[in-house]
C-alpha cells in the first residue's frame, strides 16, 4: 500500500510539472523550459541514483538534442522565449 502511495504522488507531481512546462514553454523558451522539465523528471528519480551534475549536464544536452532535431531534422518551429 506504502508503494502504491508513493506512485500516485509521483504521478500527480508528473502532471503538476507538465502543466508548468507548457505553461512557461511560451515565456523561456523551448530550450530552457525542456532542460528544466528534464532536470526535474530526473530528480524524481531514487535518491540514491541521483547526482546533480549529472542530471544538470543530461538535461541540457537533451533538450539541445530535442531542439536541433525538432528544428533541423522536421523543420518545425518551437518557441524561443526569452533567448529569441
Amino acid at each position: 500500500a506504502a508503494n502504491r502511495n508513493a506512485d500516485t504522488k509521483a504521478l500527480i507531481a508528473i502532471f503538476a510539472i507538465l502543466i508548468v512546462y507548457m505553461a512557461l514553454m511560451s515565456v523561456l523558451g523551448f530550450l530552457i523550459s525542456s532542460a528544466v522539465l528534464f532536470a526535474t523528471m530526473m530528480l524524481l528519480t531514487p535518491k540514491q541514483k541521483r547526482k546533480l551534475p549529472v542530471i544538470v549536464i543530461l538535461s541540457v544536452i537533451v533538450a539541445i538534442g530535442v531542439y536541433y532535431l525538432f528544428v533541423y531534422g522536421l523543420d518545425m518551429v518551437l518557441p524561443a522565449g526569452i533567448l529569441g
